[in-house]
């Protein structure tokens, strides 16, 4: 007679079943690699503009680099979220950081609750991935444009002639005589040379206590921004804006203290981003967007001189740097993210100076260790090798440009001189000296054609300003 099998036993270990009741030990999955916490819901005002910040903890007890990925959820859209800074963070062990999350919803998006959820995941352990919570994103219905009263454009057109009218008689019953001379404006310019007729003012006296060159960036006519050394190692700010007046200086992230001189650049309206040599000798990174600063985010590296940064086009950034061996490197942020270290050579005595002067071309310079002025240039395919212009350089050099075939470098000359040298596309100028009184190279720019920005720290650290114009 045959006997039947015994039914086999089901067991439960740990949420895994077995079925020949051996024991497979305690499987309790491993912990999470983070912990990430948010404020539940985010209300934007009819600007359709806000910033949302999530908290990331490294659990993974060692050193990691946590990539942030946002994730639009519930008829959010992925370009709605951007990620100031890296999206890579360097975490120690235990580590918290504060990820902001910068919030920008198109006019015409639909209204009402939308979901923001901040991932995060070692980079170099892609399966833990820790899913973050959501944040409900309150959306303002959008505004939709009324139409112009059919009885406005005549209105408006009557008024404008009587206007006219009105002001060409004032002019013919009080205009002077033709042959009345008409004296000229005063002004305090003094002729440059080989500038095309253009003039340099002389040096405005800005204040501050300044310890180290400073940079400055401009993202239309009539916007400056300039950045700075203070006398503790702080980064400073000051702006000039259309209004015609000098911000205070003020400082975009106290407590935080940088090397040398700070960098910085706009690749559009009220976008600033500012890169420093930090006290531990790496790369860090501050971005000012709409109306907040955002972040002092670490990028690594060790560098040995301040940086440079030029941008391109919208949402491209190039860093340049001096490594350990003295040699040129770039970071570029292509959009996405960050790329890599690529090393470009060289042997360079002090930081580098770099500026785009249209799309996908940059322009790279430094001081060699014959204080001669080197040049290196993309031309969007390919590396130039590095062109010796010559001179005897006193400081590192500062670079601007206002078209494509324009280029205006700075540098600090003998007992304390403001030299400049400019290319027109065919020829470089000889130097000229178009100032005294500079501890340091000038930083330039420039808002619009035939207009150049210079700052620079005085011999009592003060900062000073001209323009040519």
């Amino acid at each position: 007679m045959s006997s039947r099998p015994a039914t086999p036993t089901l067991r439960i270990v740990a949420g895994v079943s077995t079925s020949d009741g051996s024991s497979w030990g305690d499987l309790t999955p491993p912990p999470a690699a983070f912990a990430i916490a948010a404020p539940p819901q985010l209300e934007i005002g009819p600007t359709r503009q806000g910033s949302t910040a999530f908290t990331v903890t490294n659990l993974t007890g060692r050193p990691v680099r946590a990539r942030l990925l946002p994730r639009a959820l519930q008829g959010a859209d992925p370009s709605w979220f951007t990620v100031p800074g890296p999206p890579e963070l360097p975490m120690g062990v235990g580590a918290t950081v504060t990820a902001t999350i910068i919030v920008t919803v198109p006019p015409t998006a639909p209204g009402g609750s939308h979901l923001l959820r901040l991932d995060v995941v070692p980079e170099d352990d892609t399966e833990a991935e820790v899913t973050g919570p959501s944040v409900a994103i309150v959306v303002p219905p959008p505004v939709v444009a009324q139409g112009r009263p059919k009885w406005l454009l005549p209105l408006l057109i009557g008024v404008l002639v009587l206007i006219l009218g009105a002001g060409g008689a004032i002019y013919f019953l009080s205009r002077p005589d033709r042959d009345t001379a008409v004296p000229a404006p005063v002004t305090t310019r003094t002729q440059a040379p080989s500038t095309g007729g253009l003039q340099w003012s002389e040096w405005e006296e800005l204040g501050g206590s300044v310890t180290a060159p400073p940079a400055a960036a401009s993202w239309a006519p009539g916007r400056l921004d300039v950045f700075a050394r203070g006398s503790s190692g702080e980064l400073f700010h000051r702006a000039w804006t259309a209004g015609g007046v000098w911000s205070e200086f003020a400082t975009p992230r106290p407590g935080a203290t940088i090397i040398d001189s700070p960098a910085t650049v706009s690749w559009g309206p009220d976008r600033l981003d500012t890169f420093v040599r930090g006290t531990d000798n790496q790369l860090w990174t501050i971005a000012w967007v709409g109306n907040t600063w955002y972040g002092f985010y670490p990028m690594g590296g060790v560098l040995t001189s301040s940086p440079a940064v030029a941008s391109w086009s919208e949402g491209r950034l190039d860093v340049f740097v001096r490594g350990s061996d003295n040699a040129l490197y770039r970071r570029a942020w292509n959009g996405s993210a960050w790329l890599e270290y690529e090393g470009l050579g060289g042997n360079l005595k002090g930081a580098p100076a770099a500026v785009s002067r249209a799309e996908n071309t940059i322009d790279v310079f430094f001081r060699g260790t014959n204080n001669h002025l080197y040049q290196k240039s993309w031309d969007g395919a390919r590396w130039s090798s590095f062109k010796d212009l010559g001179g005897s350089l006193s400081s590192d050099p500062s670079v601007s440009s206002w078209g494509s075939d324009r280029l205006d470098v700075f540098a600090q000359g003998d007992d304390n001189t403001a030299i400049h040298k400019s290319w027109d596309g065919n020829t470089w100028t000889d130097w000229a000296t178009i100032g005294r009184g500079v501890d340091g190279s000038p930083a330039a720019v420039s808002q619009e054609a035939d207009r150049i920005d210079i700052f620079a720290r005085g011999t009592n650290n003060e900062l000073l300003h001209k323009t040519l114009s």
